[in-house]
């Protein structure tokens, strides 16, 4: 007795507000896998997650997966290597196959707009052909909320408080089919993908950490999808930790760090600092131009909105200028092309200090 109630008392802490039993997610019933498995219609597109879900390969998942809000907290999913299908001809085709997001209501008691975000969710063995998208006050930098949060002191808090936080894709590939495949908007946490593949196409990066965002992770991976843009965009975000990857289709950039100052009128609070690349291979074979493999301070004011978030006394508000400092460069394997050419300070006037070291490069 005295075992389930300390239990009891201690799912209590954790699942402030309710039944800490109930809280906990459960395994997704027959009743529920037979409507995820079912085709997606222009009607029915979407099935909400909050279970824990168990897929066999030969399962393909053509709905969109969401999971949104507390209801979807602690959920894993373990696909087995089914196949998620966002292709050409697909109901859902180039759209996020995968979102995580945070829930908005509105709070009776003050009659305010909240966010309830999800937490510590898992999915691996996944072949995703489409995209992922985390996100939470804001699908992206430009979303009104988010532009008008950006407005006023505490920004950042509020920001990171409201998305979703330890978000992790392992053993997963992402096929792009025009969509960034992986996407981390404004304000996420300690997510990010592992062991995993990223190919197929994007119009812009593979993938992209918003502002705001902090402490994510792309550890283990193979990244090969042909971009229009850099492969990773650290857009204000900071902390991250990019390790151990093999980098390829790099023609247009790799990783580069900067401030999107002013776009959709938000102003960029985070600066794109303290974020370690480390111990990652670039691997060039025929490319010849000049477009860098480490990019720190990229922008630096260059944009013709930046002058759409003037007006406050903080943030890209105050300054245009990319501010990427503190941040880690070391044992980076560059294949062909020398380490002063492929890894290189915008304006070092304003992005320094930052930690550049024993990069080498290799035939």
């Amino acid at each position: 007795m005295k075992k389930i109630l300390i239990a009891i008392v201690i799912g209590s802490l954790l699942y402030p507000g309710g039944n800490a039993l109930e809280a906990l997610p459960v395994t997704c019933s027959a009743q529920k896998i037979i409507e995820i498995l079912a085709p997606a219609s222009s009607a029915v597109s979407t099935v909400n997650v909050d279970c824990h879900l168990n897929l066999k390969s030969s399962h393909i998942v053509t709905k969109r997966m969401i999971f949104e809000g507390a209801a979807s907290s602690g959920v894993n999913v373990d696909c087995n290597y089914a196949r998620l299908n966002g292709g050409e001809g697909a109901v859902n085709y180039n759209k996020d196959m995968i979102e995580v997001r945070s829930g908005k209501f509105m709070d009776a008691e003050t009659g305010t707009w909240k966010w309830e975000r999800p937490e510590n969710i898992t999915i691996k063995k996944c072949d995703i052909t489409g995209s992922v998208r985390v996100w939470g006050v804001a699908i992206n930098g430009q979303g009104v909320d988010l532009r008008d949060s950006s407005r006023l002191s505490g920004h950042v808090v509020r920001a990171r408080k409201n998305a979703p936080a330890k978000i992790i894709l392992d053993n997963v590939t992402i096929t792009g089919v025009g969509r960034i495949p992986l996407y981390l908007s404004p304000g996420v946490t300690y997510s990010g993908i592992v062991n995993s593949e990223i190919k197929g196409r994007s119009v812009s990066a593979a993938i992209y950490f918003d502002a705001e965002s902090y402490g994510n992770i792309v550890k283990n991976n193979y990244i090969h999808a042909a971009t229009r843009r850099e492969v990773i965009a650290i857009d204000g975000s900071g902390f991250n930790e990019i390790d151990n990857n093999i980098f390829a289709g790099l023609n247009n950039g790799g990783i580069y760090l900067y401030r999107n100052c002013g776009e959709g009128g938000t102003i960029r609070h985070s600066t794109p600092e303290g974020n370690t690349i480390a111990d990652n291979v670039f691997y060039y074979k025929r490319y010849a131009g000049d477009k860098p493999a480490v990019y720190l301070g990229a922008r630096n004011g260059k944009s013709s909105y930046c002058d759409a978030d003037s007006g406050y006394p903080f943030g890209s508000s105050a300054s245009d200028m990319d501010y990427a400092k503190y941040n880690t460069v070391k044992r980076n394997r560059i294949y062909e092309r020398t380490v002063s050419d492929m890894i290189r300070t915008g304006n070092p006037a304003v992005n320094s200090p930052n930690y550049v070291s024993d990069n080498l490069t290799v035939q």
